[in-house]
């Protein structure tokens, strides 16, 4: 019997040591793939750096404060939702979260870190609209509609101009009283005739209803509409879209037309794609090279800073690769060529675009009268590097209309990584476009999670109204008659 009990008890302690080696081995391989992750694959690293920041001790804090919290949560181990490979997830992910990405001060929009119950997040700035409306005579604003019985017509505006927003109402420009917030807000004070009033705010609907047909065009006599949904190209129905809609974008003649881009509910997808569509956009609408097209391109670029690293090397080549059939073969010899001169010769640095521009556009000729470009909270990354680059058709040819974009374009070229023991995934962004011409230069960008702001504010009730009011095409209410139902 005691012998027994002797071999039951040195079980059970091999039992436990294996336990805590084995939670241990995967915590350590988890913090060393983090540790390489933030400094091979993530831009804002040197800055965080030169701010403060340290790696090393931070990785070393979170080891042990999870190491501390262990005793107490094994104790739970039999709660598989948030157990992995030895690691209790939920906790790992909170510490990750406080050590490291709560210390650094930087805002963007794609940033995410999470597992299967809990997201981490920078998130969004939306606009809550009222139905209070406000001409504007001189340099103040009065009511010109209210819903409230209490605030009447004629009434003058005391609150924060930041507030108002211009739009088309009744076939006027007026503004209306928006508020922002990246919170759900029912009611929100201002100040009309020097009095404080409460006025009730809500998300309009603006989303889309998603159609077969994710990319198309669609012609009147005056006005050429091409809706993108997404640019997350990558099966073949979607590709044939896409090159269907190229084709279609040739054969047209833009000269004294309005461009109209619907890209509400457009989530992103892959830049290659956006810079596909519009050099084909200003092959179509100026007469320059296909070189010169590029060029307009790489212009708009300068002044981004891309990281490369062995990691990020990878993941490019592994991108590629998933895209081989949608990309040229000289780019993808080129991503080859680094993926094994890296493998090869492991070093970290920068790119810079200002670099690889060699020759300066001159001005563009454009053939468009007007582009208009819808929005909306779910424009997002790639789509709104569409809104950014649609500029090169000229400053005064561009008009956004819609809501808000949802602000992820400060940082570019995401890349997803999972600790390969707790499967926590983490997003971030090997590019810096903060400083780029086609954000810097563009007073439309309010920033990450802020996004771009709309020329003319609208939502699915008026969308349709302020683009016929604009562009004078009345035509556009019968090709587009479902776009105020969110229908493209």
């Amino acid at each position: 019997m005691k012998k027994n009990i002797c071999r039951l008890s040195v079980l059970l302690l091999f039992a436990i040591t294996l336990y805590a080696n084995s939670w241990k081995n995967a915590l350590n391989e988890d913090c060393d793939y983090l540790s390489k992750v933030i400094s091979e694959g993530w831009v804002c690293y040197d800055e965080a750096v030169e701010n403060g920041f340290d790696l090393d001790k931070s990785i070393k804090n979170i080891k042990k404060l999870y190491s501390k919290q262990v005793k107490h949560i094994t104790a739970n181990f039999n709660d598989k939702l948030n157990y992995k490979n030895g690691l209790e997830t939920y906790s790992l992910l909170n510490l990750i979260q406080g050590i490291i990405f709560e210390q650094i001060n930087f805002n963007d929009g794609h940033y995410k870190m999470y597992n299967e119950n809990t997201t981490f997040a920078h998130w969004n700035t939306q606009a809550f609209f009222s139905k209070l409306f406000f001409e504007k005579k001189g340099e103040k604003y009065f009511v010109y509609y209210s819903d409230n019985p209490q605030i009447k017509k004629g009434m003058e505006y005391t609150g924060n101009l930041i507030d108002l927003v211009p739009v088309i109402y009744n076939n006027e420009k007026l503004f209306r009283f928006v508020h922002f917030s990246d919170e759900k807000r029912n009611q929100v004070n201002t100040e009309v005739n020097v009095e404080s009033r409460l006025i009730p705010v809500r998300l309009e609907k603006d989303n889309c209803i998603k159609m077969n047909d994710s990319i198309f065009l669609k012609e009147t006599s005056s006005t050429v509409y091409i809706c993108i949904n997404t640019f997350e190209i990558d099966d073949k129905e979607l590709n044939n879209q896409f090159s269907d809609l190229q084709k279609q974008i040739s054969t047209i003649d833009f000269t004294n037309k309005d461009l109209v881009i619907n890209l509400r509910d457009n989530l992103g997808g892959y830049e290659n794609f956006v810079k596909e569509f519009i050099k084909n956009l200003i092959l179509a609408t100026m007469k320059v090279s296909p070189l010169d097209a590029q060029l307009y391109i790489n212009e708009t670029e300068k002044g981004i800073v891309s990281l490369m690293s062995p990691l990020l090397s990878e993941q490019v080549y592994l991108q590629y690769m998933q895209l081989s059939d949608s990309i040229s073969e000289y780019l993808i010899d080129q991503v080859k060529n680094r993926y094994f001169e890296l493998k090869e010769n492991p070093r970290r640095y920068y790119i810079d675009y200002d670099s690889v521009v060699s020759k300066k556009v001159t001005e563009n000729n454009s053939s468009i009268n007007k582009v208009y470009v819808l929005i909306n909270n779910d424009t997002v990354s790639a789509a709104e590097l569409v809104i950014a680059l649609s500029y090169i058709f000229g400053q005064d040819k561009v008009c956004l209309l819609g809501n808000n974009s949802r602000g992820s374009l400060d940082y570019g070229s995401v890349f997803k990584y999972e600790l390969p023991n707790s499967g926590i995934k983490i997003i971030l962004p090997s590019n810096s476009n903060k400083k780029c011409n086609y954000l810097s230069k563009n007073p439309n960008w309010h920033g990450d999670t802020k996004g771009f702001y709309p020329d003319y504010w609208a939502t699915n009730e008026n969308i349709l109204d302020t683009l016929v009011y604009l562009t004078k095409d009345e035509e556009l209410r019968t090709v587009l008659a479902d776009l105020d139902k969110g229908i493209q």
